[in-house]
């Protein structure tokens, strides 16, 4: 599973899966974020094969949407909701 990739500007994600996508995605991504934590979308670019993550607080950097899971769907599988 992964994040919804048209999230809407302001959607809470969660650096979920460091060790999806290529490996130049998953360098960036062990470089900046932290495992667990949420970070919040500031614009998404949709892709045939890829979808980039815009993050706020991140200006420049451009992740993979495979890395990162929707907050609200994790929080729920993580209280045995799902």
């Amino acid at each position: 599973m992964s994040m919804d990739i048209y999230a809407p500007a302001g959607s809470r994600v969660i650096f979920a899966y460091p060790n999806a996508g290529y490996p130049k995605d998953r360098e960036l991504a062990a470089q900046h974020l932290k495992v667990g934590e949420i970070y919040i979308v500031s614009r998404t670019d949709v892709h045939r094969s890829i979808t980039y993550v815009y993050l706020s607080g991140f200006p420049g950097l451009i992740f993979n949407s495979v890395n990162f899971e929707d907050a609200g769907i994790w929080n729920k599988r993580k209280l045995g909701g799902e």
